[in-house]
């Protein structure tokens, strides 16, 4: 991501912070995220979840939302998109255990390889949309068949305006 936004020439509003979002601040170790291509160099994703591709992953620095937040002096989100390859339910949880609601979310949650931990996934999947509808939420599926068990959601809170 870090050599992608490096080559492309952006407006000067826009800012780019080499960390990964994550449930916690500290240090966080990713692992590739494709079959074919074992380096990370030129790996076009990387998650959380060690598929075996690439068994002793690589560390990279870690933020909550929350501290993303208050280094880019933010108060409110309006949009946030999530697609962080196995991290957006922690990073989700965490957001809303730190009393941010962002007015519309958009995320992919990626199911983990194994029974267990796909089993663990799908209970985390429940608790985080109940939490989600009872702040206030409507929640959309994005697509009707989830290939390999990732779900996408869009998610709008009712107090946000239409948009016309």
């Amino acid at each position: 991501s870090k050599k992608f936004i490096e080559s492309k020439k952006f407006k000067s509003n826009v800012i780019f912070f080499p960390i990964a979002v994550s449930n916690f601040n500290g240090q966080l170790k990713v692992f590739i995220d494709e079959l074919y291509n074992q380096d990370f160099q030129t790996a076009s994703s990387v998650s959380i979840l060690n598929k075996g591709y690439q068994s002793e992953g690589t560390i990279v620095n870690c933020s909550t939302l929350k501290k993303v937040m208050n280094n880019c002096n933010l108060k409110k989100i309006d949009i946030l998109k999530l697609d962080i390859e196995g991290a957006a339910i922690d990073v989700l949880d965490k957001a809303f255990d730190d009393n941010i609601y962002p007015d519309q979310i958009a995320a992919e949650f990626e199911r983990p390889p194994g029974l267990i931990n796909t089993i663990l996934f799908l209970k985390k999947i429940y608790f985080l949309i109940k939490k989600m509808k009872k702040k206030g939420y409507i929640l959309y599926r994005t697509r009707e068949i989830d290939l390999g068990c990732q779900i996408e959601i869009l998610a709008k809170m009712t107090t946000v305006k239409n948009f016309k």
